[in-house]
């Protein structure tokens, strides 16, 4: 509710309710109720779904004077906080189908209009269309989030058409995807669990998959062997993506993969009429359904039925139909999230819960299903009649719509009783034939009236029964109400008040003549009067005390009244606040004992229904609390100045408001069913002239007995009830019984306790003797186990001196060899220095001459770079030249083509001035033809003015006239009814004053004989009266007897409770003692296996160290002592224990130690051993391989020898071949000849001396082994430089290859040299053969990289 509410209310619990109700059914003793309030601008909730986190709520809502669709959004771990308030879902879509048709029609049809003004036949089918489009109403049919609660998927429909809506909420608060269904009406949408895009709809007619993409929905895959031609009522996701649907035929099918797994062609599994599925909800196991007739069924699958063969994947368990469900549509079922509870909503605004665990899966299956209704169940049509009590916190309702009585405990917010009436069984007769009126309730709360069609029944109110007690002969009672003080009831019948003795029910008096009947009873300040209204206006006060006569009769035949309340304390004792209307406004009325308004208060929209006066008992502020028949509840000031607060409550009118006896609590009923309980507030709004001492004064000496008559409500009574006398003897038969079966079962318990005494008794002596036999044996194993210890102390230190001895010399051995070793590294390290850097010089040198080269190539790539440039230069000049030439030609032809083009303009202007003088001539005559046509229409205008104002003047005047005659009507119509109204009431008047004459002659007659007959009564009553007063004391005696019978009744209880405290402990100590036993068996037999192992094992040590566990384990343990229930013996038992804990920590020690030292030495003679290995193999390795290269240096030596022979002949047959070639050119050319020989023999000559000075420079200083190799190197180079030269038949090449080729030696001809070479070394060994290859290959990559 808002929070203006608990300024004067607080709203505490309700039943049922229009807005939304938060009840925890696991506490079902409190009956607790949250609620979240919903905007007074709401009229309808269309469904309403959990998301499957438990977090989130959504409600779809209807609003008032709107047509669209909304949704809010709630967070239910907050405080029921509202996150997105009203969503307009159907703003955020495209229009339906139907509308989309509508206005295409609409511009399909624009082409007809020829004119501004459109025919009558066009401009009705707009209008119908636009109606049709925009009066549809959209409401969310269904609902559904998807498994992450961040989507939600809508079914939105108008009647006709429906529409699949997916929307992210949670996000972006955006649609994306949307569907339309025209004419077609679809019931229920849903997400798969594991995808959020992919959503499943049924209704009539449809079952389909779809997946939510490109802002709409796309269809998949279609179910195969499932037909379309069924009322598909709902629809559910299985595990593993499967799916099982209902129809309203009763079928079932199972569908895996798109795919029909499983067809049920009926639901329910009888061989009755079918039955109709409407309802169906999954759960872990499986799935629930429920039918429009109050059955409901339980599947499963095949893996959790252990009764069935498993050949379908699902099997019916079990169908049920509680008898409060029997014959009523269950419209929905949701399962609690531990799975312990399914609850169900039926149509009968009733909500029951059923145990799963009593539905008996695997187990019996012919047990009682435990049903439940919530509150014991709610009234399913409008409440028409409450009634409360003063002792007790309780109160009545009935409805005639639904023929029920309710009694409800308005302080644990349950129903107490419901009793339903009812004609005959067939539902047909018995929906048209609803027996029951109204109902009244004593003031004490144990008697009760309820008046039906043909009589008033009066009940006494068991504990589980209304127990029917006497009747009064009145037909159709539309009202009764018991005085405050309960000894009179009144009751409405034949147009009066008929007054009874509510005790012997005896006849007092009537009162009052009302016509249409009574509207409402209301009794004064301590019962002495009441006053009643009437819907024909009347108002009448009468008085109780000291007899029953008329304060005021009071008439307004204007006024239709509804409701009355008496304002306490008044002036007079009978002002009262009064509802009804006038038929024009609804009012609500102060009125004094005069009939005269001391305050009034009108309202345009609704009408006031019921009133009631509140008095807060703290402050004594006063105030009115009136219902409406919109369910609205409006909160007064005490003079109707002002409205304090305003409530929605009902959805529909509200029918009746009453306050609690202690002015505490407030109840209002309506049409819907609903009642709702208020806490008054006792903090009133306090009127800013009245300050606090003013209030503390306005407290007098009535308003203290005010505060003692508030406090008459006692909590505790509503635990008192009335009971039958056999049920009390029934209940005393079966607690004497309990009582012998209580003392028999004692008995046998004290049996078996003596018994399981004596055999402990027998356990104990033979564990106490086994128990000394094991300390003597473990004596002695310990004495064997010290010599043991002392001869394993002597034997490891031997070992460990020997050990030492030994390490010590392999370490000195190691030491010698690892020196010796050091010295040789030492010797090759300085060699592989020297080597190193005479390396570093030799590769210093190549690195200058490559870089030389390299200088070369860029130097030739430069030069042929800028030799292209100057060919593209030359290129590019002469590219110029063509384009300047064609341009020349091409500016030739555009002068020639414009030339051309400036004729054909010319000639076409001439036209064209032609055209434009003839056009101008022809619009001067249009214009003239225009003003015409101007002046024309404004005259036609001005008189089209003239005739509409006269329309509208004849319109108006006729409207004036049509109200006159109306009202005139009216009046007449009113005058008339009052004319016939008097010559009723004075016809009635005459034929009552002929009757009330002929009354009287009778009365006259009537009171001779009963004069007459009273003091023949008075007579015959002495002696009765004495009867009386004896009876009286008999009845006391009675009682004193019935409550030292309740006393002794209490004494026995309490007895037997203590009793049963002491069986309970009994049990106990039995059970306790039972499970003490048992696990003493269980050591006895442990400890006689231990025993068993030890005894065969052939190992000492193992030996040894199983006796000490079982000293351990069953002697030293606190367990053992403790099952014994002695305490240790420090004399006997601690000696042995210190020397067997010092003994284990000795030999534990020694271990320890012994196992160190032995890893210690052996991890150092294995790292010796391996250190001595790999010096003897390095020391090995270096004298193998010194003595390889002693032989190496040997073959190279005789190789080089061999190759200075060869060259020594080559260099002979080099010059004898350049002496032939000289002689035969000679002839030739002299001159050249000579300078040629010049140069060669220069050459030569250079050649020789450097060859010489290096081979004699070389043999006068110390040979290296580098300086050999590198000679070697050098005499390979000149035998290619020679080889070169000649040809492959040595023919020696011409003079301009080889100027022109220098330093560039072909690589062919050098691998063809190679070749040759090994060909003509083929005698030699294969040892210098290998050398000679590996240099010429070396040779050859060099001129590779060269050339490159």
């Amino acid at each position: 509710m808002s929070s203006r509410i608990p300024q004067f209310f607080q709203r505490n619990k309700t039943l049922t309710c229009k807005h939304i109700g938060i009840r925890d059914i696991k506490d079902q003793s409190s009956n607790n109720m949250k609620f979240i309030k919903l905007l007074d601008n709401i009229k309808e909730i269309t469904s309403m779904t959990l998301s499957p986190n438990k977090r989130f709520l959504a409600v779809c809502e209807k609003h008032k004077n709107d047509q669209n669709a909304y949704v809010s959004f709630y967070d239910m771990k907050s405080g029921f906080k509202q996150i997105k308030q009203s969503i307009n879902i159907t703003e955020l879509v495209t229009p339906f189908t139907s509308n989309n048709y509508n206005s295409s029609v609409i511009k399909d049809q624009s082409h007809i209009m020829t004119s501004q003004i459109q025919s009558p036949q066009m401009q009705q089918q707009q209008q119908q269309q636009s109606q049709y489009s925009h009066s549809s109403q959209k409401t969310i049919v269904s609902m559904s989030f998807s498994n992450d609660s961040k989507y939600a998927a809508f079914i939105i429909s108008d009647g006709t058409d429906s529409k699949a809506v997916a929307y992210d909420w949670f996000h972006k608060s955006k649609v994306f995807g949307q569907y339309d269904f025209p004419k077609q009406l679809i019931k229920k949408i849903t997400f798969n669990p594991k995808d959020n895009h992919q959503v499943c709809t049924s209704g009539n007619n449809h079952w389909k998959l779809w997946r939510v993409q490109e802002l709409t929905f796309k269809p998949m895959q279609q179910f195969s062997k499932v037909p379309q031609n069924h009322l598909f009522t709902d629809h559910a996701w299985l595990e593993d993506d499967k799916l099982v649907g209902c129809t309203a035929e009763g079928e079932l099918y199972f569908l895996d993969n798109f795919e029909l797994k499983q067809f049920v062609e009926n639901a329910f599994n009888t061989d009755e009429n079918l039955m109709h599925v409407s309802s169906l909800r999954p759960f872990s196991k499986g799935f629930f359904i429920a039918s429009d007739n109050g059955y409901m069924a339980m599947w499963v699958r095949s893996e959790e039925n252990n009764s069935t063969s498993g050949k379908q994947p699902y099997d019916f368990i079990r169908k049920w139909c509680p008898p409060s469900t029997k014959g009523v549509k269950i419209l929905g079922m949701t399962v609690s999230p531990g799975e312990e509870t399914l609850a169900v909503a039926c149509k009968n605004n009733n909500i029951g819960l059923v145990s799963i665990k009593s539905i008996g899966l695997n187990e019996n299956l012919n047990n009682e299903i435990k049903f439940d209704l919530v509150c014991r169940g709610f009234h399913s049509g409008s409440i028409n009649s409450i009634d409360i009590a003063i002792q007790r916190p309780i109160i009545v309702t009935c409805s005639r719509e639904d023929s029920t009585i309710r009694l409800w405990n308005y302080f644990t917010h349950s129903c107490e009783l419901a009793r339903e009436y009812y004609v005959l069984e067939d539902m047909a007769i018995r929906e048209a034939a609803k027996p029951l009126i109204s109902v009244a309730m004593h003031p004490s709360g144990y008697y009760m009236a309820a008046s039906f069609i043909d009589k008033i029944r009066m009940y006494h109110i068991l504990h589980d029964e209304l127990r029917h007690y006497k009747n009064i002969e009145i037909k159709n009672c539309q009202k009764m109400k018991f005085s405050t003080g309960g000894h009179l009831f009144f009751a409405v019948a034949n147009k009066t008040i008929q007054i009874f003795n509510s005790y012997t029910l005896i006849r007092i008096t009537s009162v009052g003549t009302y016509p249409l009947g009574v509207s409402d009873i209301v009794m004064g300040d301590k019962d002495q009067s009441f006053a009643v209204v009437s819907p024909d206006g009347q108002i009448g006060r009468y008085k109780t005390l000291p007899k029953f006569e008329v304060i005021k009769e009071g008439l307004d035949k204007s006024m239709e009244f509804k409701s009355l309340d008496f304002i306490q304390p008044s002036s007079d004792n009978h002002t009262l606040v009064v509802t009804g209307s006038d038929g024009y406004k609804s009012n609500l009325r102060i009125v004094n004992n005069k009939d005269q308004i001391q305050g009034n208060f009108y309202i345009d929209d609704g009408k006031f229904t019921q009133v009631s006066y509140i008095k807060t008992n703290k402050n004594k502020i006063s105030g009115f609390v009136s219902g409406t028949d919109k369910g609205n509840l409006f909160i007064f000031s005490n003079q109707l100045d002002k409205i304090i607060d305003q409530i929605s409550v009902h959805n529909g009118e509200v029918t009746r408001v009453i306050i609690s006896p202690d002015n505490r609590f407030l109840f209002s009923t309506g049409s819907d069913g609903t009642l709702f309980i208020f806490q008054i507030g006792e903090q009133a709004i306090i009127p800013e002239n009245i300050g606090k001492n003013q209030v503390q004064n306005m407290l007098t000496e009535d308003d203290k007995i005010d505060d003692m008559i508030n406090s008459i409500v006692d909590d505790a009574l509503a635990d008192i009830v009335l009971v039958k006398k056999n049920e009390m003897e029934e209940w005393q038969r079966k607690q004497d019984q309990l009582k012998h079966d209580l003392a028999v079962n004692k008995k046998k318990v004290e049996q078996k306790l003596l018994e399981s005494k004596r055999k402990y008794e027998k356990q104990y002596e033979e564990i106490e003797r086994q128990k000394d036999l094991d300390i003597q044996d473990l004596e002695k194993r310990y004495e064997d186990l010290k010599r043991q210890k002392d001869m394993q102390d002597r034997q490891n230190f031997e070992a460990m001196k020997k050990m030492e001895m030994n390490h010590l010399n392999a370490v000195e051995d190691l030491q010698t060899v690892y020196e010796k070793k050091l010295y040789i590294e030492n010797s090759n390290y300085l060699k592989l220095e020297q080597e190193r850097l005479e390396m570093i010089k030799y590769y210093e040198g190549k690195i200058a001459e490559l870089s030389k080269q390299n200088q070369d190539a860029i130097d030739k790539l430069l030069k042929e770079f800028k030799l292209n440039l100057l060919k593209v230069q030359d290129e590019y000049q002469d590219s110029k030249k063509t384009a300047k030439n064609l341009q020349d030609i091409y500016e030739k032809k555009l002068d020639q083509q414009e030339n051309e083009h400036e004729d054909e303009i010319f000639e076409i202007k001439e036209k064209h001035k032609k055209d434009k003088q003839q056009l101008e001539s022809d619009w001067a005559e249009l214009q003239t033809i225009q003003k015409e046509l101007k002046t024309n229409k404004k005259m036609l205008e001005n008189e089209r003015e003239a005739a509409e104002n006269l329309m509208v003047n004849a319109k108006k005047k006729k409207k004036e006239t049509k109200l006159k005659l109306e009202e005139k009507i009216k009046q007449i119509k009113m005058l008339e009814q009052e004319r016939q109204e008097v010559l009723d009431k004075l016809k009635k008047r005459e034929t009552d004053l002929y009757k009330y004459k002929f009354k009287i002659k009778d009365l006259q007659k009537s009171k001779h004989v009963l004069t007459h007959r009273t003091t023949e009564m008075r007579a015959s009553l002495e002696p009765k009266e004495q009867q009386i007063e004896n009876l009286k004391d008999q009845l006391l005696n009675l009682e004193k007897v019935f409550e030292k019978q309740m006393q002794k009744m209490n004494q026995l209880g309490e007895e037997l409770s203590k009793k049963q405290s002491k069986i309970n402990q009994l049990n106990a100590d039995l059970s306790g003692q039972k499970e003490s036993t048992s696990e003493k068996e269980k050591t006895i037999l442990k400890f006689a296996q231990d025993v068993h192992k030890i005894v065969q094992t052939k190992d000492e040590k193992s030996y040894v160290t199983g006796v000490m566990k079982l000293n351990q384990d069953y002697v030293m343990s606190q367990a053992a002592y403790q099952d014994l229930g002695k305490k240790k013996d420090p004399e006997a038992l601690e000696e042995l224990d210190r020397q067997l804990r010092y003994m284990e920590r000795s030999i534990a020690t020694l271990k320890v130690n012994t196992i160190k030292n032995e890893t210690r030495t052996k991890n150092d003679i294995k790292k010796r051993t391996k250190e001595n290995t790999q010096l003897l193999v390095e020391l090995n390795s270096i004298k193998f391989e010194e003595k390889k290269l002693k032989t190496e240096i040997l073959k190279k030596n005789k190789v080089i020898e061999e190759l200075e022979k060869g060259l020594q002949n080559m260099k002979k047959q080099h010059d004898d071949q350049q002496q032939s070639q000289m002689d035969q050119t000679k002839n030739i050319d002299e001159m050249d000849d000579d300078g040629a020989q010049r140069t060669g023999s220069a050459a030569r000559n250079a050649r020789d001396n450097s060859m010489i000075s290096r081979t004699g420079g070389q043999m006068g200083k110390g040979v290296t082994p580098f300086m050999k190799k590198k000679e070697n190197l050098e005499d390979k180079a000149r035998i290619m430089d020679l080889q070169i030269t000649k040809g492959p038949n040595n023919q020696t090449l011409g003079r301009k290859r080889c100027s022109a080729q220098p330093s560039t030696p072909n690589p062919i001809q050098s691998f063809q040299w190679v070749f040759a070479l090994i060909g003509s070394q083929r005698q030699q060994p294969l040892k210098i053969m290998m050398d000679l290859m590996a240099s010429s290959y070396k040779l050859i990559f060099q001129q590779l990289v060269k050339t490159l």
